[in-house]
C-alpha cells in the first residue's frame, strides 16, 4: 500500500470535506427535520417515521437502517460501492448521537414548518453535494433506487421518485396529508437544490 499517496493532500481534502459535508447534513436532520416530523425522503425520513412508532433514538434506527441497505447493495450490486460510504454512515450515526446526547430537540426551533422545511432542506442540500462532490455517498435510497434501475425499466430519477415517494406517502398516513404534503414538497426542493449545488461546484471560469 502506497501510504504517501493515501495520505496525500487530495485525499486528505477529500475526507475533511466528506466529514463537513455528513456534520452539515446530522445538523439539518437533527435541529429542522426530526422535531418538525418533516420525513422528507431518505432512509433519514423512513427513520423519523419509524421514531414515531418505537422508542429508539434516530441515530440508532439510520444506522441500522443504512446497515441493511449496505449490505443490500453490496449482495445486489457486487463490490463497487465506495468504502467511503460505509463510513458516511458510521459517522453520520455518531455525529447525530453526540448531538442527541448534548443537545436533544423536543420542540422545533420555530413554529413555522415551512421555515424548518425551507432550513433543513438547504442546509442538507448543502452537505450532501460537498460529500457527493468528494466522491462519496451518503446512502440511503440512493441504494434503492440503483437496485430498481438494474432490475427494472426505470430510471435511477424514477427509482429515487418511487422510495422517496412511498415514504412521503407514509408520512401522510403517520402525521397527516399536511405533514405529507410538506415532506413531498422537501424532496422536490432537495432534487433540485442538490443538482444546482453540484453544477455550482463542477463550474470553471476562465478570462
Amino acid at each position: 500500500m502506497d501510504f504517501k499517496k493515501l495520505f496525500s493532500a487530495v485525499n486528505l481534502k477529500k475526507f475533511l470535506s466528506i466529514n463537513i459535508g455528513t456534520l452539515i447534513v446530522a445538523v439539518s436532520i437533527h435541529y429542522f427535520l426530526v422535531p418538525s416530523n418533516l420525513a422528507a425522503g431518505g432512509a433519514s425520513g423512513f427513520a423519523i417515521l419509524l421514531t414515531s412508532v418505537i422508542d429508539i433514538p434516530i441515530s440508532i434506527i439510520l444506522f441500522i437502517l443504512n446497515s441493511i441497505l449496505l449490505i443490500l447493495g453490496f449482495i445486489t450490486m457486487g463490490m463497487h460501492f465506495s468504502a467511503m460510504t460505509i463510513y458516511v454512515n458510521i459517522i453520520m450515526s455518531v455525529f447525530l448521537r453526540i448531538m442527541e446526547t448534548i443537545s436533544p430537540m423536543n420542540i422545533p426551533i420555530t413554529d413555522d414548518l415551512f421555515i424548518n422545511l425551507m432550513f433543513g432542506i438547504l442546509i442538507s442540500s448543502i452537505g450532501m453535494s460537498v460529500v457527493l462532490n468528494s466522491g462519496a455517498s451518503t446512502g440511503g435510497t440512493d441504494i434503492l433506487a440503483k437496485i430498481i434501475e438494474k432490475y427494472t425499466k426505470f430510471s435511477f430519477g424514477n427509482g429515487l421518485i418511487i422510495c422517496d415517494g412511498l415514504i412521503t406517502l407514509g408520512a401522510c398516513f403517520i402525521y397527516g396529508p399536511k405533514l405529507g404534503m410538506y415532506a413531498l414538497l422537501g424532496v422536490i426542493m432537495n432534487s433540485f437544490m442538490i443538482d444546482w449545488f453540484i453544477e455550482g461546484f463542477n463550474s470553471k471560469y476562465s478570462i
